[in-house]
C-alpha cells in the first residue's frame, strides 16, 4: 500500500517538474531504471533515496511523507497498546 501511494505522489509530482524523468534522476543521484520501478510502484524508497527525492523536489522529507500518508486508505484498527499504557 505505501509502495503504491509512494509511487501516486512521485509521479504527480515528476509531472509537475521542468526535468526529464532521468535529469530528475540525476539530480536525486539515483539511476533512471530506480526511478522508473519507484514512479511505477514496482520498488520502494531506501529513507536515503526518499531524502534524496524529496530534496530534488525541493521540498522537506516531512511533506513528502505526509503527501504520501495522504494518498493511503484511513485505517479502522487502533494503534498498538504498550503495556505501560494500560491501566
Amino acid at each position: 500500500m505505501v509502495r503504491k501511494a509512494f509511487a501516486e505522489v512521485l509521479t504527480a509530482q515528476l509531472e509537475q517538474q521542468p526535468l526529464k524523468r532521468g535529469q530528475f534522476a540525476a539530480r536525486a543521484r539515483i539511476s533512471r531504471p530506480h526511478l522508473y520501478k519507484l514512479a511505477r510502484g514496482l520498488r520502494q524508497p531506501t529513507l536515503t533515496v526518499f531524502v534524496a527525492i524529496a530534496q530534488a523536489l525541493g521540498m522537506c522529507p516531512p511533506e513528502l511523507m505526509r503527501l504520501t500518508m495522504a494518498q493511503l486508505p484511513p485505517t479502522t484498527s487502533s494503534p498498538p497498546q504498550h503495556p505501560e499504557d494500560s491501566p
